[in-house]
């Protein structure tokens, strides 16, 4: 291979290099126009309507946020209440649930120890089971001994209210009765007003 030897050509030791780069050309100081300085850039300055506008749009977004949070704040409040108040709901009825319960276990302590010291008790019973019957007649009684003994005693009242016999039934407590008519029945037991009385009170409650 031959290696050939280019003369006459000085190469100044201290000149610069400096490329050219395609498409630009040198300026006669040897820098490229579009090659500036970082200092060279000075900030535009920012007018005063810019800075209004900037204002506007931070005031607008912080009012923006500051309603929404307003509304958030507002439901959850409102949240709050609805649970508060249903949960108060259900303690007062509940409460009012045993309230009635205690009072009919008085109201029955009462009657019986009314019954013990009063016979007539199921006199009232009886005759105002009778009201509550269609045609009366033909009535048959099924009440305690002792209250049975005592109905017997009415004699000719008896006649009066349509009864025509009066049974002994140790199941029975006192102070009430049964009454049968062939294949027709009518309780007029304690247990039963006691009964009715108990759902008169849960309708009233509830709201029924």
């Amino acid at each position: 291979m031959t290696i050939e030897f280019i003369a006459d050509v000085e190469i100044d030791p201290n000149a610069e290099f400096q490329p050219e780069l395609p498409g630009r050309q040198p300026t006669a100081s040897g820098t490229d126009p579009e090659i500036r300085s970082l200092d060279e850039v000075a900030p535009r300055p920012i007018s005063p309507r810019e800075v209004e506008e900037l204002r506007a749009s931070l005031e607008a977004d912080f009012q923006r946020r500051l309603e929404q949070a307003r509304m958030e704040m507002r439901a959850a409040v409102e949240q709050l209440g609805r649970e508060v108040a249903s949960e108060r709901a259900r303690s007062e009825e509940a409460l009012a649930h045993e309230a009635a319960q205690l009072a009919l276990v008085v109201a029955e302590r009462l009657v019986r120890d009314r019954i013990d010291q009063d016979p007539t008790v199921v006199e009232r019973a009886l005759r105002d089971a009778i009201k509550g019957i269609e045609e009366a007649g033909e009535l048959e009684v099924y009440a305690h001994p002792t209250d049975a003994a005592h109905l017997r005693t009415l004699g000719d009242a008896l006649e009066t209210l349509g009864v025509v016999a009066v049974h002994e039934d140790p199941a029975q407590r006192r102070g009430g009765c049964r009454l049968r008519r062939r294949t027709e029945a009518w309780d007029a037991s304690l247990i039963s007003q006691l009964t009715v009385l108990r759902e008169t009170l849960d309708q009233v409650l509830e709201g029924k």
